[in-house]
């Protein structure tokens, strides 16, 4: 049961700013993963992007990110699942998204512990509700929030990894449009 003089200002600025930071770092993991399935369905161009916009704007998380699971595992059929890191990066995304949920959609009260808050949340899932309270510090949510980013950077890491080098292949996809050595024929 909430305190009985429960109020949001009774959450420190702290706290506040470690929820935040929680909310505004999955804001751009779930932009990444928009992004990524853009690229990789040829949509890259400003003109051409509001395709991209339409097919994952409505899109819930989950189902966005099974789209991006499978396009990477179509485009790129000659890469295992070891070589991409990818079920190992899709589960770390997954797990981010848990974390942030239980962040999001709790409620937030003071603790007795101090330096500490009390997250509250209930679940049914198809059961009768049970409700859990768990004390956290701001590092805590910190926590959570560096590694929803760790996620974020492995998914552009990956993207980078993965996408056409424009210098190294020709309009065929073909290796032949390499730039050829040239000696330097200037004197030093």
């Amino acid at each position: 049961m909430l305190s009985v003089g429960f109020k949001p200002a009774n959450i420190s600025d702290e706290f506040l700013s470690a929820i935040g930071s929680v909310t505004v770092e999955f804001a751009m993991l779930e932009y990444q993963i928009e992004s990524a399935i853009w690229s990789l369905l040829g949509l890259t161009t400003p003109e051409n992007q509001a395709v991209g916009k339409t097919i994952t704007t409505d899109l819930t998380f989950h189902p966005r990110l099974n789209l991006l699971g499978a396009l990477l595992q179509l485009q790129f059929p000659r890469y295992d699942e070891h070589e991409l890191g990818l079920k190992r990066l899709i589960a770390d995304i997954r797990k981010r998204a848990k974390m942030r949920n239980l962040i999001v959609h709790s409620i937030w009260d003071i603790s007795e512990e101090e330096g500490k808050v009390r997250r509250i949340k209930t679940t049914a899932h198809g059961k009768p509700p049970r409700t859990k309270s768990v004390k956290l510090s701001a590092n805590d949510i910190s926590l959570i929030a560096a590694g929803i980013r760790a996620a974020t950077r492995g998914l552009i890491n990956l993207h980078v990894a993965l996408a056409p080098n424009p210098i190294l292949e020709s309009p065929r996809g073909d290796s032949d449009a390499r730039p050829k050595k040239t000696r330097d024929r200037r004197k030093p």
